[in-house]
């Protein structure tokens, strides 16, 4: 029922509060950047019709956060948890985990490269302004090419003429 429901919700809330208060560190990986919005503000991680509900194109958008709201709201995370307990000290990452579809015009390998590339610009300043904020690099180390990674030399800086060929092959595969 909708009172089950709150009543648990306020658990959680109150269990969250409990945990942040006697916590060291918060550990917190930035993710995706698309959402669904509904006609009162409220964000799905999924389009409404995809798993649960149905799609109504009426009431729902598609919402591509900003560099600029994305820091706004993880300044206000930030706060929230620091006004809980202001000794915590906070370990930010960013999802290595690529994007299997967008809801964009763009092509994933395009919507997924802008989605980390804004992830990852507000993680680095965000944690370059603040003493008690880290980053911790798990998405360049699984994203970064392995030494034996054909697209790269040994020196994993100089694009190999196999991988220069990779790119050229999807290039005329895109003019087709």
């Amino acid at each position: 029922s909708l009172d089950e429901l709150l009543a648990f919700r306020m658990l959680v809330m109150e269990e969250t509060r409990a945990q942040l208060a006697q916590s060291d560190c918060f550990i917190f990986t930035l993710g995706l950047i698309e959402t669904w919005v509904d006609c009162n503000g409220i964000c799905y991680p999924s389009c409404p019709g995809v798993k649960v509900g149905e799609y109504d194109p009426e009431k729902y958008q598609l919402k591509v956060f900003n560099y600029q709201e994305i820091f706004s709201d993880l300044s206000e995370l930030f706060q929230q948890i620091k006004a809980v307990n202001p000794d915590i000290r906070f370990v930010l990452t960013v999802s290595p985990v690529p994007l299997t579809a967008t809801a964009t015009d763009d092509h994933v390998l395009v919507a997924n490269g802008y989605s980390k590339s804004v992830l990852r610009a507000v993680a680095g300043a965000f944690s370059q302004e603040r003493d008690d904020v880290s980053y911790f690099p798990s998405f360049e180390l699984i994203t970064t090419p392995l030494p034996e990674d054909f697209r790269y030399l040994d020196n994993r800086r100089t694009v190999s003429e196999k991988g220069v060929g990779y790119v050229m092959r999807h290039w005329a595969k895109s003019l087709n």
